[in-house]
């Protein structure tokens, strides 16, 4: 009987919270939800593409840029282990110094002035030696002609250009510039165009 008297009075638990639900959501207050018309509908897919397309593009530049990322670090990781084994200078516009890669290791070479000598010209060069070896004796090449010309034979440019070895120029001190002075002989100055420099080191002293 207990368990029966508590049955009923949940069953009238129920019945009075369902009633009083059925009187706050009525018929006469219910709103109906504005019934959704075939126009914005398709408005609504239209946009859903547009958003997938403007995903599917987001994601290919992405990846191009990683693509070019990644290519330029391969570019500047292949520039920087080439081999520089000459410096070409121009000497209207020689720059500050370049490099070359010697048996020893890397060295930086400057070219300064040109000056009428003789048949041919004086040219002034400095040599850098980043190193903290000394160097006792080195040999230069010198390949010297005229401007390369855009578009022009390479071939025909190539062998007219003069080429002469320098030895035994003096010592390169660690850590310092050292000048130089080179004679190109029977030049003019058309043939002073381009001027190639080659170092090659003889000697190397160490402290004990």
């Amino acid at each position: 009987m207990r368990k029966c008297a508590h049955t009923i009075r949940i069953m009238a638990t129920l019945t009075f919270s369902l009633a009083h639900l059925s009187g706050q959501q009525g018929p006469s207050s219910a709103k109906p939800l504005p019934a959704s018309s075939p126009a914005s509908k398709a408005e609504l897919d239209s946009a859903k593409q547009e958003l997938e397309q403007l995903r599917k593009k987001l994601k290919d530049l992405q990846e191009q840029v990683e693509a070019m990322n990644k290519a330029d670090l391969n570019t500047f990781i292949d520039v920087y282990n080439l081999k520089h084994e000459s410096a070409t200078f121009d000497p209207s516009s020689p720059g500050p110094f370049q490099r070359i890669d010697t048996a020893i290791g890397p060295m930086l070479v400057s070219l300064g002035k040109l000056d009428p000598y003789l048949d041919g010209y004086k040219v002034t060069l400095e040599i850098g030696n980043i190193l903290s070896a000394k160097f006792n004796g080195f040999d230069l090449t010198a390949i010297w002609g005229p401007r390369f010309k855009t578009g022009g034979d390479y071939g025909s440019w190539n062998k007219a250009r003069k080429m002469k070895t320098f030895s035994q120029l003096g010592n390169l001190l660690p850590n310092r510039w050292t000048d130089i002075e080179i004679i190109f002989p029977a030049t003019e100055a058309k043939d002073v165009g381009s001027i190639e420099i080659q170092v090659v080191i003889n000697k190397i002293s160490l402290q004990k």
